[in-house]
C-alpha cells in the first residue's frame, strides 16, 4: 500500500464511533483475558499447561507446527491492527488476534486465536480458502472494509470480511494467467487509484531428493563421496500481476520480474510490502530463514535491474530469522511512520521494529524484538518440543528444561510458592556464554534444505555426581553431546558442549532420539538407539565417555526396533527411564513418531498398526531386573480411557514427581506440554 493510503486508513478509523466502542469492550476483553490466564493455569489432565505468573501473557503459540500470518487490520478498534493468521496442512485453520496491548518493550500482545470462517473455493480447484497451499494476502481498505486475496495457479478469489458472523464472503473469481504453477506466497498493494498489484512467489520444477533410490530406503545416499548433495536445489521467483480492484471482472495475467536464477534457494515462504521514506521495497522471507528486500519492484519499472539486499540489523549485520518456513507481514509501529515486520515459520511469531535512523545507504533496518506475546496463553516451548522435568534453578521447585526443533534449549521456571506448579514463559540457556542453537547445516541428514533445523532432545542429569544438573542430548546431527555445569544449584552455568564417546570414536547412532540416563545399582547408564535403529544399553565410563553395555530385549529374547522406515525415518524416538509401576527395577517409557513400529522393523508394530493414527507414547515393563533388563511388549498410553495420539512427527514424555507417584508431562509436534495426571493413565 502506499503512504496516503495508510494516512486514510488510520483517519477512518480513528473517527470512527463504532471502532471506539470496540476499543473500549477490547480493553475489557483483554484485562479478562489477563485475569484468566494468572486464575487458571492450574494444570488440567489431559490439557496443555497455560503459562503461569506473568499474567498468563506468553509467546503466541502456533495453532499447528508452522503459522502464516496473512495481514492486520482494525477489526476491533484497537490503537494497532489486529491480525489474520493461517495455519498448515496438518492442522488447517484460519484465525483472527485481537490486538490489546504492547508489553514494556514494546512488543504486541493479541488475544487468544478466534477462529474465522473461510469458503471453499470452485469444484475445479476443490480447495479452501485456509488451504497452506493456497497463497493469501489480507488488507484493509480507506472505508474499513476489510479483503483478503487467496491465489490459486489459475484463480485468484476475492473476499470480503464480515466482522459480525467472523467469515470471508467471496465477492469475485479472476482468471489468471502466466504462472507456471502453484504460487506458494503473496502479498500486494492498493494504490490511491485503485489498482491492485500483487506479487507472488512461484517455485521451478527442480526436484529436491536424488531420484535414484527412495528417500526412505535404506540404499538411500543423498551426498556423493565429496559430501556433496545430489538432489536439486529448487528455487522461487517473484511474479507480478496487476488490475483494477475496483472492477473485480477482469481477468489478470502475471510476468515474472525476478527470475528462479536470481530468487531464492528452497523457497520464499512470506512477501511484505514496505515503506522506506517513499521507496517501496518488497521483503521476502525465505525457507532457510532470510530476509531480503527488492526495490523498484512496482509496475513502470521495466527495465530497471531489482536489487535484491538483506535486512539488517544495528551493526549492519544480515538477520537470519531464528526458524525455518519463514512467512512475513508488515506490521504499523507503534507512532504509525514505519513498518515493522512480524515474522513466523516453524514455531513461534517474532516482531521487528524497524529503526530507520541507522538505515545504511542500500539496506534497511531492523531490530530483533524477541516473541510475539499473546494473553490466556498456553506454555509454548517451540516445535516438537522435549521436556524435562527437574530443579534446575535449586529453589526446590520443579522446572521444565526443553529443547525444540528450532535447536534451542530452553527453561520454564516454577514460579509458584506452593505445592501447583506454575510454569513462567520460557527463557533462552546458554552454554560458554552463548545461547544454544544447534544446526543441522548443509550435511543434514535429510539435505541442504533442512540446514536450519537443530532438533535438541535433552536429558538433565547430574552426570558427573558434582551435585549439579548437567544436559546430555541428541540432535539433528545425531551426535550426541555433555554440556557440563560449572555453575552452582542456585545459578547453573553450562560449558561448552562436548561430544561422547564410543571405544574412541564419537557417539552414534539413530538421530532426534532423547536418551534416557539412569543410575543402576550405582551405575551410570545411558539409552539410546544404535545403529541398526534398536533400543541399546551403555555405561558411562567418564564424563565423556561410554562402553558397550547391551542391547535391550524382549522377555522372549528379541531385539527391540523403533521404526518400519530407514534413512531419515529411522530415529526420532524419546526414551525416559522411570520405575513406573514400583516395583524397584527400572521401565522405559517411550515416545514415538507416527510411523514408529516398537518393537519390530515392520508395520504391525506400535502405533503404525493401531490405524497410523499418530504419535503416541508407550509404556516396556521391565520384568526382569535392573542387572538383566527384559521388557513386556509395549502398552500404549490411555487417558480416561481413550487412547492418546498426538500428531504427525513424534512427541516426548517426562515424569513428573509432583506428589508420590509419577505423572506425566507430553510435548508434542505443535510445541505444547500436555499434563497428564496419574489417577488417570492407563495402559492398553
Amino acid at each position: 500500500m502506499t503512504r496516503g493510503l495508510y494516512k486514510n486508513i488510520f483517519v477512518s478509523v480513528f473517527r470512527s464511533t463504532l471502532f471506539c466502542i470496540w476499543l473500549s469492550l477490547t480493553s475489557s476483553l483483554a484485562a479478562q483475558d489477563e485475569k484468566k490466564g494468572s486464575s487458571n493455569a492450574t494444570m488440567v489432565s489431559g490439557q496443555p499447561i497455560l503459562v503461569g505468573g506473568n499474567h498468563g501473557v506468553g509467546p503466541i503459540a502456533s495453532i499447528g507446527i508452522s503459522s502464516t500470518p496473512l495481514g492486520y487490520a482494525f477489526v476491533y478498534g484497537g490503537e494497532r491492527p489486529d491480525i489474520f493468521v493461517s495455519s498448515d496442512r496438518w492442522y488447517p485453520g484460519f484465525h483472527l488476534y485481537k490486538y490489546i496491548k504492547d508489553t514494556p518493550e514494546g512488543v504486541p500482545i493479541f488475544s487468544s486465536p478466534i477462529e474465522v470462517a473461510v469458503p471453499e473455493l470452485s469444484e475445479l480447484e476443490d480447495h479452501s480458502l485456509q488451504d497452506h497451499s493456497t497463497a493469501g494476502y489480507i488488507f484493509q481498505i480507506a472505508n474499513g472494509d476489510i479483503f483478503g486475496i487467496w491465489v490459486r495457479h489459475r484463480e485468484i478469489v476475492v473476499a470480503r470480511f464480515d466482522p459480525k458472523d467472523l467469515c470471508f464472503d467471496v465477492e469475485s473469481r479472476i482468471s489468471l494467467a502466466g504462472l507456471p504453477r502453484l504460487p506458494r506466497a503473496a502479498t500486494a498493494s492498493l494504490d490511491d487509484n485503485g489498482q491492485l498489484t500483487l506479487f507472488l512467489s512461484v517455485s521451478n520444477d527442480t526436484l529436491y531428493k536424488p531420484t535414484l533410490v527412495h528417500h526412505r530406503n535404506s540404499a538411500y545416499r543423498p551426498f556423493d563421496g565429496s559430501g556433496i548433495w545430489m538432489g536439486g536445489i529448487p528455487r522461487d521467483a517473484v511474479y507480478r500481476a496487476t488490475l483494477s480492484f475496483s472492477d473485480q471482472t477482469q481477468s489478470a495475467k502475471a510476468t515474472e520480474i525476478v527470475s528462479h536464477e536470481n530468487g531464492e534457494q528452497f523457497g520464499i515462504n512470506g512477501m511484505a510490502i514496505l515503506e522506506n521514506e517513499g521507496d517501496p521495497r518488497l521483503v521476502l522471507g525465505t525457507m532457510l530463514g532470510g530476509l531480503h528486500t527488492l526495490s523498484e519492484f512496482m509496475p513502470g519499472d521495466a527495465g530497471t535491474t531489482i536489487y535484491k539486499r538483506p535486512i539488517v540489523d544495528s551493526n549492519g549485520i544480515s538477520i537470519r530469522h531464528p526458524e525455518t518456513w519463514t512467512n512475513v507481514i508488515a506490521y504499523p509501529s507503534r507512532n504509525s511512520n514505519s513498518m515493522d515486520v512480524l515474522a513466523s515459520g516453524e514455531g513461534g511469531m517474532y516482531y521487528y521494529q524497524r529503526i530507520r535512523v541507522n538505515d545504511l545507504h542500500d539496506r534497511i533496518v531492523y531490530k530483533p524484538m524477541g516473541e510475539v506475546q499473546q494473553a490466556s496463553a498456553e506454555l509454548f516451548g517451540g516445535t516438537l518440543v522435549v521436556p524435562n522435568i527437574v530443579d534446575w534453578n535449586g529453589d526446590g521447585q520443579l522446572d521444565i528444561v526443553a529443547g525444540n526443533s528450532q535447536g534451542f534449549l530452553l527453561f520454564f521456571e516454577n514460579v509458584s510458592k506452593i505445592s501447583r506448579p506454575l510454569f513462567a514463559p520460557p527463557q533462552r540457556i546458554a552454554a560458554a556464554g552463548e545461547f544454544v542453537h544447534i544446526q543441522g547445516q548443509y550435511s543434514s541428514i535429510q539435505g541442504p534444505g533442512e540446514a536450519r533445523w537443530g532438533y535438541t532432545c535433552p536429558n538433565v542429569y547430574d552426570w558427573n555426581e558434582d551435585g549439579l544438573l548437567d544436559i546430555l542430548m541428541n540432535d539433528v546431527r545425531g551426535i550426541h553431546t555433555v554440556y557440563l555445569n560449572l555453575g552452582t544449584k542456585t545459578r547453573p552455568r553450562l560449558a561448552s558442549g562436548k561430544p561422547m564417546y564410543l571405544e574412541d570414536l564419537d557417539m552414534h547412532g539413530s538421530w532426534r532420539t532423547r536418551p534416557a540416563i539412569d543410575t543402576l545399582d550405582s551405575h551410570k547408564v545411558y539409552i539410546t538407539l544404535n545403529d541398526e535403529d534398536q533400543f541399546h544399553l551403555y555405561y558411562q565410563v567418564d564424563a565423556f565417555n561410554l562402553k558397550e553395555g547391551r542391547k535391550l530385549l524382549l522377555e522372549d529374547g528379541s531385539p527391540i526396533h523403533a521404526n518400519f522406515l530407514s534413512a531419515g525415518g529411522r530415529g526420532r524416538t524419546k526414551f525416559e527411564s522411570v520405575d513406573w509401576d514400583q516395583d524397584g527395577d527400572f521401565d522405559l517409557i517411550v515416545g514415538t513418531p507416527r510411523h514408529g513400529t516398537v518393537p519390530v522393523a515392520d508395520q504391525s508394530g506400535l502405533p503404525w498398526s493401531r490405524n497410523k493414527a499418530g504419535a503416541t507414547v508407550l509404556l516396556l515393563e521391565n520384568k526382569g531386573s535392573n542387572q538383566k533388563p527384559a521388557f513386556a511388549y509395549p502398552k500404549m498410553l490411555h487417558h480416561r480411557g481413550q487412547p492418546v495420539h498426538l500428531g504427525q512427527h513424534s512427541c516426548s514424555p517426562a515424569t513428573a514427581f509432583f506428589s508420590g507417584k509419577p505423572d506425566l508431562i507430553v510435548g508434542t509436534e505443535k510445541g505444547r506440554l500436555i499434563y497428564y495426571q496419574h489417577e488417570n493413565i492407563s495402559w492398553e
